[in-house]
């Protein structure tokens, strides 16, 4: 069986021989991949792994590529095929993937942060899986806006917006990267709701996961009916920004801050942690579409 080996992780197709050879060297295992390929084929739900020191194989069959709240193994033989729904052809894909090499540093972090959040999500470390989550979310929030300015016509029109990034230090690049994906995306999809769920399945552990959910979300507009939450997806950066400062930074003199009395992290972090790699999918693949578009028309 064909496979490809990184950072301790071997990775295998799990899309049927016929569409894995029918694939460019570029995305196909056993040719030569590169490691943005693979994060590609990964967060498609194209590829199972192993890690080096365990014997089982882990399936990795969701597609994170549309919104949804239901995260379950895809249905479809080639989700690769169906992501690029006449938007551009494979042979535009695998000339941006050829081309696209020198951020390897980059998606080499990428690709371990997210095959980090699979084993552990597999393993059900779920608190451990949000950390490789916004691990790769500090990442984007550097890399991406300045990858995505170098490649957009009109550079030149926007220099000011990012220049005042470098120099405006009391913005930051989180804030600068939650107004980059405001851009990014349609405003009819930004403005489109997620569901947060609330339900544990013990009345004490309910009554406390929907307060802290409720504090949550004070910062920002959200559909609150009692029981069930529901915010925007231009919020949802915000709010995991929000939970990893109020759990992970905990402070005894802040009446905000997340405890483990009657809270069970594991739980939490499972509910919500498909809908973070989801978005943070979502915004790789438009960067990715933006970059197949312009390499296409400007070849290098």
């Amino acid at each position: 069986m064909d496979s490809y080996t990184f950072n301790g992780f071997t990775f295998y197709g799990n899309i049927g021989t016929e569409i894995e050879q029918s694939l460019p060297d570029t995305m196909r295992i056993g040719a030569s991949p590169s490691t943005e390929s693979i994060l590609f084929r990964i967060l498609l739900g194209t590829l199972d792994f192993k890690h080096h020191q365990f014997e089982e194989l882990f399936s990795q069959k969701i597609c994170y590529s549309k919104i949804t709240d239901v995260f379950v193994d895809r249905t479809v033989d080639n989700p690769i095929g169906i992501w690029l729904n006449n938007e551009f052809g494979i042979g535009d894909l695998e000339w941006y993937f050829k081309k696209n090499r020198r951020n390897k540093a980059l998606f080499d972090e990428l690709l371990t942060e997210f095959i980090l959040y699979f084993f552990n999500k597999k393993r059900n470390n779920h608190t451990s899986a949000f950390l490789h989550l916004y691990r790769a979310l500090e990442f984007m929030s550097y890399s991406f806006p300045i990858s995505y300015s170098s490649r957009v016509v009109g550079f030149y029109t926007s220099f000011d917006t990012f220049k005042d990034f470098f120099v405006n230090k009391e913005q930051g690049q989180l804030k600068f990267f939650r107004e980059f994906v405001s851009s990014l995306f349609e405003k009819s999809l930004l403005i489109c709701r997620t569901t947060i769920d609330t339900y544990v399945g013990e009345e004490l552990y309910d009554k406390q996961k929907i307060k802290i959910i409720q504090k949550l979300c004070k910062e920002f507009d959200h559909h609150d009916n009692g029981s069930l939450i529901q915010i925007e997806y231009k919020y949802l950066l915000d709010f995991m920004i929000t939970l990893r400062n109020r759990y992970f930074h905990f402070q005894y003199d802040r009446g905000d801050n997340i405890s483990n009395i009657n809270f069970d992290s594991e739980l939490f972090f499972e509910a919500l942690n498909d809908k973070f790699a989801n978005w943070l999918s979502m915004i790789y693949l438009e960067i990715l579409t933006q970059g197949v578009y312009k390499f296409n028309l400007m070849p290098i």
